[in-house]
């Protein structure tokens, strides 16, 4: 009994190091009667792989990640990307109208049209590249999804929606569903510039007219004529004058329209443009110059002069701007939007005058943009003719009264 009680511990410890080894082997010895025997799994497993099937051999250059990047299973793309890194998009797969096996859907657009796992031939998409396109649910049928409007707190079966203004921009909640932009944020909408239409272009005349050539003969060197230039004088009392100078070629001239030096504009007969007709008549074309300016203006023969910058009148199709008509000459700069809904920056580059459109070009995303015809009515105009209230009549007033008793005082 003395022995039990002085080495009870190394006995306890002894039996559960015992334990454990049993467990052990016993653990390993299952394990190695697993691996030796088939489980139902494996064996209808089996039922389905051919007699004809070979294990894949794998080469070191199959697992190479930049050989599998340049396959033709993924395509490497610039984006999406996660800062600077590069996502390896997949490529969009379409079922094998001959089997349920999955296959790049490029294989129907393919030369050859063959499917890349049965090898058969394929038929041709319409576009070559078509996608499966799932269509939302819309109640109201507005164009905008039930799952859109509930995000928006708007009414899934009311399709007034789509065209009011969440967020007082200027775009209708179908315009800003259709561009993906903020409903909700007034900073967040399309370029301003599609809310910009063309009403007009125009001209500035200069006030004076090509009259005549002098001394101009077919084959004479055009260096030795010389052209009059007609304009009208305001003297004085406000009567026009007819006036004229004759200018030299590649000489300075002036035009005093009024008796003030304010209103002189000076000119330089550039060069002349020789023109005859079949019938030998003279229909050359003068140019000059301003001394800022050194765009040339061409004048023809017996027209005015008019100013080669083209002058576009817009109307600015927002709700929120008080004053819709702009201005803008082509080639300069002008903006669009207040501080509310974000400024947007534009240069007018161009304006075909036959199809009354403009070129715009956004100075901050380089997008360029075409402003179309405007076809409604000029809100300046709708508010000169507008009606007018009708006129109340004034209020009775008693006239002052008259000292020493209303009579009239003599002086």
């Amino acid at each position: 009994m003395s022995f039990l009680k002085n080495h009870y511990e190394k006995l306890i410890l002894t039996f559960l190091l015992a334990l454990f080894v049993i467990m052990f082997g016993v653990h390993v010895l299952g394990v190695i009667f697993e691996t030796s025997s088939v489980s139902p799994a494996e064996e209808l497993l089996n039922q389905f792989i051919s007699d004809r099937y070979e294990p894949l051999k794998l080469d070191a250059n199959d697992l190479n990640p930049e050989l599998l990047m340049q396959s033709s299973i993924c395509d490497w793309k610039a984006n999406p990307k996660i800062g600077d890194m590069e996502l390896m998009v997949p490529r969009h797969l379409a079922r094998c109208p001959f089997g349920k096996h999955l296959i790049p859907i490029d294989d129907f657009s393919a030369p050859k049209g063959k499917c890349s796992y049965c090898a058969r031939k394929l038929p041709a998409l319409a576009s070559g590249n078509e996608l499966l396109q799932v269509r939302q649910v819309d109640s109201d049928n507005d164009g905008i999804p039930d799952e859109i409007e509930k995000r928006y707190n708007l009414n899934p079966r009311d399709p007034k929606d789509a065209e009011s203004d969440l967020d007082r921009d200027g775009y209708t909640n179908l315009e800003e569903y259709r561009a993906q932009t903020d409903l909700r944020s007034p900073v967040s909408h399309p370029p301003y510039g599609t809310k910009l239409y063309v009403v007009s272009v125009e001209q500035t005349p200069l006030g004076f007219t090509l009259n005549s050539f002098k001394g101009a003969k077919k084959g004479k060197d055009k260096k030795t004529w010389s052209v009059r230039f007609t304009y009208f004088q305001k003297d004085k009392r406000g009567a026009l004058r007819a006036k004229g100078v004759n200018v030299k070629y590649g000489a300075p001239f002036e035009l005093r329209f009024t008796s003030n030096k304010k209103d002189w504009v000076s000119y330089t007969l550039k060069d002349i443009q020789e023109k005859w007709d079949e019938n030998g008549v003279n229909q050359s074309v003068a140019l000059v110059t301003r001394p800022k300016d050194k765009t040339p203006i061409a004048i023809e023969l017996g027209k005015q002069a008019f100013d080669p910058s083209q002058r576009v009148k817009f109307i600015f199709d927002v709700p929120f701007e008080k004053n819709r008509n702009k201005n803008c000459v082509v080639g300069k700069n002008f903006t669009l939007g207040n501080a509310a809904v974000g400024i947007d920056r534009y240069t007018l580059v161009s304006v075909d005058v036959e199809k009354r459109t403009a070129q715009l070009k956004d100075l901050r995303s380089g997008q360029v943009i075409i402003a179309q015809e405007w076809t409604g009515e000029n809100p300046q105009d709708s508010m000169e003719n507008r009606e007018r209230p009708e006129e109340r009549p004034e209020p009775y007033r008693r006239p002052p009264r008259r000292r020493n008793g209303g009579l009239p005082s003599f002086n």
